[in-house]
């Protein structure tokens, strides 16, 4: 019983690290912040595409923005008709399962 329990332990564990890092591994900027017409958000990623974004109020409402990639590690949100206020946007990749929220300020 020990020893499957072990075989368990050290297959999984490879699997755990391998994804902490890859988490680890992921980095988003925003800027300019605050805002008032656009805010940009730059990755360390080679593709952007990879990621699902969100914009969210500071009460959880999703807020619909357009968007256009600039670059292969770059996307730009209008945010010139939303309101003044604190906002936060969900940066989501389903296969490496990681999620982060960024907060800016839209004046």
């Amino acid at each position: 019983m020990k020893k499957n329990f072990l075989l368990f332990i050290l297959f999984l564990f490879p699997v755990l690290v391998n994804a902490q890092e890859l988490n680890n591994e992921f980095k988003f900027d925003i800027y300019p912040n605050p805002a008032s017409e656009f805010i940009i958000l730059e990755s360390n990623t080679k593709n952007i595409n990879e990621f699902n974004f969100q914009i969210h109020s500071i009460i959880g409402n999703k807020i619909n923005v357009s968007s256009n990639i600039v670059s292969n590690n770059k996307i730009k949100f209008s945010v010139k008709e939303i309101s003044n206020g604190y906002y936060f946007v969900i940066v989501a990749n389903d296969k490496s399962k990681y999620k982060k929220a960024l907060k800016f300020l839209k004046k």
